[in-house]
């Protein structure tokens, strides 16, 4: 859940309306990845580094209980771009995953730091709206990981204990 724009009217109404829609969705999320866990299922959770989500108690819960683990991943290390001039947005991302592959595919993509990026772009107005899909680079790392041609890769054991 972001707070920036909580200042603005009608504000407290909206995120007030946003967290009970969180709600239903987190709870329709633990139902089925509980019956798709019985299958060996992936599980990939994403949302903003900072969000307060995964600090709420079902995020919590659902996160032991599926054993995922997070990764840290940088949008600009991944091409993140500001369509204004084209700097690199930083945007940090926070991956929680019960598949060892796609938690490797994902580590190392933080910022290479101020030598190849000294500068970001803030990720606000027509860039946040555009930072909500993913780029290309991204989910061509996922893709590969979740594709034909990687289905003979050992998984992490999701399934019930007997």
């Amino acid at each position: 859940m972001q707070r920036l724009n909580n200042w603005r009217a009608g504000a407290t109404k909206r995120m007030r309306q946003h967290y009970k829609d969180f709600q239903k969705i987190m709870e329709s999320v633990v139902i089925i990845c509980r019956a798709a866990k019985k299958y060996g299922a992936r599980i990939v959770l994403e949302w903003p580094r900072r969000c307060t989500y995964w600090n709420e108690p079902i995020v919590q819960r659902f996160l032991v209980e599926h054993g995922l683990k997070p990764v840290f991943v940088d949008g600009c290390s991944v091409g993140l771009k500001s369509m204004k001039n084209g700097l690199p947005i930083l945007k940090p991302w926070t991956f929680a995953t019960n598949d060892v592959y796609i938690w490797e595919a994902l580590q190392g993509w933080r910022c290479p730091g101020k030598e190849t990026h000294p500068e970001h772009q803030p990720c606000t107005g027509k860039d946040a709206s555009a930072s909500e899909s993913y780029t290309d680079k991204l989910v061509k790392v996922c893709l590969f990981y979740t594709s034909d041609a990687a289905d003979d890769l050992p998984r992490l054991d999701t399934r019930a204990s007997p």
